[in-house]
């Protein structure tokens, strides 16, 4: 995930840089220049036309993590389409999502933290019910006030953008929202914000609507 890399996470940059180095040489016979440009971008060695083509090796392959990825991917999928028919957008925590027990993949922390991350849940549980997967759709206040607050980032990011601003780029939040005030810290970490103000934007702020009300930024 994007967090990841944010974190400054070794193994997930050294995945992408796996996976572009054979994507490169695997694309060279039907998009040469695209391939060599980002070839050459990534090691600055020779020419990607003289790396030779990716054989695969089956020493790789790993039957059990296939599987287990596999059935990841068909419970996402299938909690989304939950959420569809209930329409509840994904920025929306629930509380819980619960999946058939057994011999089961979700019971591994690092797969469990994908799903709940992925569908945006507060925990797993398992259950004996024939269905595969089911949602809790329940909205508490304090469920209701955390996705008014993920939509408040996502604004105030769309924002940024508009703004012109660069990652990093030091801000002002002007959000008169008192759910937002009280989630600040956590709001200005995620929008590189030096300051929340809970007063409506000034003139020249770049503002958008949230709940109808106007919210805005500043650059410092």
């Amino acid at each position: 995930s994007r967090q990841r890399f944010v974190r400054g996470d070794d193994a997930a940059f050294t995945c992408l840089y796996k996976s572009l180095w054979y994507t490169c040489r695997l694309m060279a016979p039907i998009l040469p220049f695209t391939a060599e440009k980002l070839f050459l971008s990534l090691h600055g060695g020779e020419s990607v036309h003289l790396s030779g083509f990716p054989l695969a090796d089956d020493t790789w392959e790993n039957k059990k993590l296939l599987g287990d990825v596999t059935y990841v991917r068909e419970v996402i999928s299938k909690a989304m389409s939950l959420r569809n028919e209930a329409k509840i957008k994904v920025r929306q925590p629930l509380a819980s999502i619960s999946v058939r027990d057994g011999d089961n993949a979700l019971k591994q922390p690092y797969f469990a933290e994908l799903v709940m991350a992925e569908v945006n849940v507060k925990k797993i549980t398992f259950h004996p019910m024939n269905a595969d997967v089911t949602l809790d759709t329940a909205l508490s206040q304090e469920l209701l006030d955390e996705g008014l607050v993920r939509d408040v980032v996502r604004k105030l990011q769309d924002l940024r953008k508009s703004a012109g601003l660069q990652p990093g780029d030091p801000i002002t939040i002007w959000c008169p929202l008192e759910v937002a005030f009280r989630a600040e810290d956590h709001i200005k970490e995620k929008c590189w914000a030096v300051d929340f103000l809970a007063h409506t934007p000034p003139r020249g702020a770049t503002t958008g609507m949230i709940e109808n009300t106007t919210i805005g930024i500043t650059k410092r």
